[in-house]
């Protein structure tokens, strides 16, 4: 009914029959959360589900005490920093290939021809 399974609602967690008085409930609470939001199909890619992750964690948040809530945005950091590495590029070392070169052409003595030549100055000089 709705889009819910039978199979869904046996193993489901009911809201008002949750117990949050204690940490088993909460997980409990919270793995029924997150399983329903990751069974969603792509709802990480809606422009919305930013959105309301963070007016979800904002009302969570609310009423926590400084110092609980300075342990949540730590972790909340820490995945962000790791997020940004895992697309920063990776910059390795540079190969050797890479370094500037000589021009190492050989010349000849013929190749004076090609060049100016100062000596067409002084033919008169005499």
């Amino acid at each position: 009914m709705m889009g819910i399974k039978e199979s869904d609602t046996k193993n489901a967690l009911n809201l008002e029959d949750a117990d949050l008085s204690s940490a088993e409930g909460l997980e409990a609470l919270g793995a029924a959360v997150i399983k329903k939001i990751r069974d969603t199909d792509r709802l990480e890619k809606k422009t919305y589900y930013a959105t309301f992750l963070e007016s979800f964690c904002k009302e969570l948040c609310a009423n926590l005490e400084s110092d609980d809530l300075s342990k949540v945005t730590a972790s909340l950091k820490a995945l962000f920093n790791e997020k940004l590495k895992a697309n920063k590029p990776i910059k390795g070392k540079k190969k050797a290939g890479d370094k500037a070169k000589l021009n190492t052409i050989k010349k000849t003595p013929g190749d004076f021809t090609d060049q100016y030549n100062d000596m067409a100055d002084y033919d008169d000089f005499i």
